[in-house]
Order: C-alpha cells, then sequence, then structure tokens
C-alpha cells in the first residue's frame, strides 16, 4: 500500500501528468513560392521543392506599404513533407526584395512552432520567392511506462 502523501504524486507519474521537461527539436525547411493570385492585400502562393512538387500553399495579408517596407501576416499550410500549418509575421524590404520575421505558431505536425521566416525573390516583379524556415518546437518526451 502506497502511504497517502505518496499516492497522489504517484498516480501522476503513473499516468504522466506530472510536468516533464520539453525538448526542443530543430529543422529548416526550404521551397519555392509561387504567385498565382493577388487581390487587395491578399497575396497567395503555391509552394514547390526542389523536385517541382507542390508541398502547400500560402496566405499573406499585408498592409498598404510604406515607401520601403511592407507588413504581412500568413499562413503557410503543408502537405509534404508533413501536413500542418505555420503562421508567421513578415516585414519585407521592397527595396532589396528580402522579407523576415518570426513563425507565431502552427498547427497539425507543426503545432507549437516558433522561429523564422527569410524570404528573397528571385524574379524582379517579386512573385517567386525562395523561402527559408527555421523551426523550433517543444516536445515533451513520452511518459516512461511502467510495467
Amino acid at each position: 500500500m502506497i502511504p497517502r502523501s505518496l499516492a497522489l504524486p504517484a498516480a501522476l507519474l503513473m499516468t504522466g501528468a506530472l510536468a516533464t521537461p520539453a525538448l526542443a527539436a530543430t529543422q529548416t525547411l526550404a521551397f519555392t513560392a509561387v504567385q498565382f493570385s493577388s487581390s487587395g492585400p491578399v497575396t497567395k502562393y503555391r509552394d514547390v521543392n526542389a523536385n517541382a512538387e507542390i508541398i502547400g500553399h500560402d496566405v499573406l495579408i499585408c498592409k498598404p506599404p510604406s515607401k520601403h517596407a511592407v507588413t504581412c501576416t500568413g499562413v503557410l499550410t503543408f502537405t509534404a513533407p508533413k501536413k500542418g500549418s505555420i503562421s508567421v509575421k513578415v516585414k519585407i524590404d521592397l527595396d532589396a526584395k528580402i522579407g523576415m520575421g518570426p513563425i507565431t505558431g502552427g498547427t497539425g505536425a507543426y503545432a507549437g512552432a516558433k522561429g523564422a521566416i527569410k524570404g528573397t525573390a528571385t524574379s524582379r516583379n517579386g512573385r517567386t520567392v525562395e523561402i527559408f524556415l527555421t523551426i523550433t518546437q517543444r516536445h515533451r518526451p513520452d511518459p516512461p511506462t511502467v510495467s
């Protein structure tokens, strides 16, 4: 029999309910985003990997630009290599054609994502963009099994 003072902590440990330290996993995704639609503040892209396979799509909503920059929020939705979405906030330097900002969250395989996004326009009109995401996710290890 377990003493009363230890019963609750023992039960929580056996069910995995006690907090366990989160482990961080970092990954980088690189792909090309190709614009296929733009209407008002909303711009849509298809994401293509190095094998020219569509791996997802993006929707950015941008505030009216200042003289040299524009700020956007967006959701990048992936169907491969993992299913899920990543939310971002991006500031785009219109002169340098580079956008950077934080990853603010995610769903599915990217739940709890944090990190950074960087995009560089590779076409003159800015409709093709090389994207690099550095994603850090915190995962809790599986609780120990009791045999």
